[in-house]
C-alpha cells in the first residue's frame, strides 16, 4: 500500500498494515555521509506537556512484526537501503553497526568501491573496513579490483548478511 507523504514522497507498506495509511506521516529528510535514499516517513505524536515525538514508520512496522515495541537501542535496517519502502519483508532487525554496515557508499567516495581509496604516497590503492565501530586496515594493492576484492571479502566475513553491495541498491 503506498502512503502519500510531505515533499512530494510516498512510503510503501504490507496490506498487513493497511491502518498505518490513515494516518497523517511527513517525509523526514535526513541527510548522512552515504549517497543512497535520506527519507524516512514519520509523523508526531503528542505528549501531555504540549511537545510531540517523533514515530518513525519502520520502528511501528518491525514492531508490529516482533510483537512488541523496539528499545532504543535497538535499530531498523532496511535490507534494500531504501528508507520508505517499509514493508516487512525489506526489514529486519539490526544493531547500530550492523545497520552502519549496509550503507551506500559515501558521497565523498572517489573510487567507485565501497570501503576503497587512492593512497596519494604510496601511490597505490587502499582497503579499509569498519568493524563494531573501528576501522580495519586491509592493506595497500595495485589494483583497484584488488582492493575491491580485500574489502568484499572482509565485508562477508566480518557483515555477513548485512553487507552493502551493488546489489542491494533499488
Amino acid at each position: 500500500m503506498i502512503i502519500e507523504l510531505t515533499r512530494d514522497q510516498t512510503a510503501v507498506v504490507d496490506d498487513s498494515d493497511a491502518d498505518l495509511p490513515l494516518l497523517k506521516w511527513c517525509a523526514l529528510f535526513a541527510p548522512t555521509k552515504a549517497v543512497g535514499r535520506q527519507y524516512y516517513a514519520v509523523r508526531g505524536i503528542p505528549l501531555p506537556n504540549g511537545k510531540k515525538r517523533l514515530q518513525l514508520l519502520h520502528r511501528v512496522v518491525l514492531g508490529r512484526v516482533l510483537g512488541r515495541e523496539l528499545t532504543r537501542s535497538e535499530s531498523v535496517d532496511h535490507i534494500n537501503g531504501d528508507g520508505l519502502d517499509n514493508t516487512r519483508a525489506n526489514l529486519r532487525l539490526a544493531t547500530a553497526s550492523q545497520n552502519g554496515a549496509n550503507q551506500d557508499i559515501r558521497k565523498n567516495n572517489t573510487s567507485g568501491v565501497k570501503g576503497v581509496c587512492w593512497h596519494k604516497h604510496a601511490s597505490k590503492w587502499v582497503s579499509h573496513i569498519r568493524i563494531n565501530g573501528k576501522q580495519k586496515y586491509l592493506g595497500l594493492f595495485t589494483s583497484l579490483a584488488e582492493a575491491e576484492t580485500a574489502y568484499l571479502a572482509a565485508a562477508a566475513l566480518h557483515q555477513g548478511d548485512f553487507q552493502w553491495t551493488p546489489l542491494n541498491e533499488l
